[in-house]
């Protein structure tokens, strides 16, 4: 199903409605945080269910056309005139924290889906995670610079966007990044709108 949704989505956020939000925190260590997301639907316009190829209709109008992968399950379920609606999100997010233990950098990856039973419209979920964890090896207030080292053992310089952050972090602490992406899409029956009849 990943593939088949990554090609979707490449089609229809080609153009889309795109939203973003910052943040800032005001702890006493600096952090950040950003989440985009995009929110996007289309129209079935036609579907071939022996070749599985389906025709969509975006909010502009375009029609795209792609086979849906048979990882995807329940096209059967699906007619001319249901909604898809796709969503997809990225944050991100970078918290120094005080390295009280003494750990050491690190990095992991998460990676994790879900699609909906057999015989239920079709739709489903990709979420994948990174943290990274670097450790502050140096701080240069005169330069505005400082260096990171990573799990790997390299290490490596950056200038600071914000001066005073680095009055705020001590060489040791740790940098904590955290990355994350999901891509959820779902197929609705369109309801057809009720018609009012005179007694």
């Amino acid at each position: 199903m990943k593939s088949s949704l990554s090609f979707v989505m490449s089609l229809l956020f080609a153009v889309g409605a795109f939203a973003a939000h910052h943040e800032m925190s005001e702890s006493s260590r600096p952090s950040f945080s950003t989440t985009d997301t995009t929110l996007v639907t289309a129209i079935v316009e036609s579907i071939d269910y022996e070749t599985r190829e389906v025709s969509l209709r975006r909010g502009d109008g375009e029609v795209i056309t792609f086979t849906v992968s048979d990882e995807a399950r329940n096209l059967s379920e699906v007619v001319v005139g249901d909604t898809l609606i796709a969503e997809h999100s990225v944050s991100f997010s970078v918290e120094v924290i005080a390295n009280e233990d003494n750990l050491e950098p690190a990095a992991a990856e998460l990676a994790a889906s879900v699609r909906t039973e057999e015989g239920d419209m079709p739709g489903g979920i990709i979420l994948g995670a990174t943290v990274v964890a670097a450790t502050v090896e140096a701080i240069d207030v005169q330069t505005n610079t400082f260096k990171l080292r990573f799990a790997d053992g390299v290490s490596q310089e950056f200038v600071a966007r914000n001066p005073s952050n680095l009055e705020r972090s001590q060489v040791g602490d740790l940098v904590v990044m955290t990355t994350t992406e999901s891509v959820g899409i779902i197929v609705e029956h369109t309801v057809a709108p009720k018609t009012s009849q005179a007694d």
